[in-house]
């Protein structure tokens, strides 16, 4: 029952994805992006990954809450949906996150 990261916005022009994430305090997490061609996202608006845009490592602080930015390690393009995945040390990874569309 892992919590997956929310993705608040993704720019397609600078690659970088704002992200909250919310799971056990003072943990480390590798987060995953992926993206996938505009409208992919199922009705509940909870999608998949069709290509690899980027990992980053983080850690939640004391309340177990990590919010930051991240820049995807290869491009998206505008409308694409833009899902994330987190992973915890035991190897746990939780669902696929809500899409974003890229702006």
């Amino acid at each position: 029952y892992q919590n997956f990261p929310v993705i608040t916005s993704a720019a397609s022009g600078t690659r970088v994805i704002a992200v909250t994430f919310r799971s056990k305090a003072g943990q480390p997490y590798k987060l995953d992006f992926y993206s996938s061609p505009a409208h992919t996202c199922d009705p509940s608006n909870y999608g998949e990954g069709k290509k690899w845009i980027g990992t980053v490592n983080v850690t939640t602080n004391v309340n177990g809450l990590w919010t930051g930015t991240v820049t995807a390690s290869y491009g998206f393009l505008y409308g694409e949906a833009i899902t994330a995945t987190a992973t915890d040390g035991a190897g746990r990874t939780s669902e696929f996150s809500a899409c974003r569309n890229a702006r």
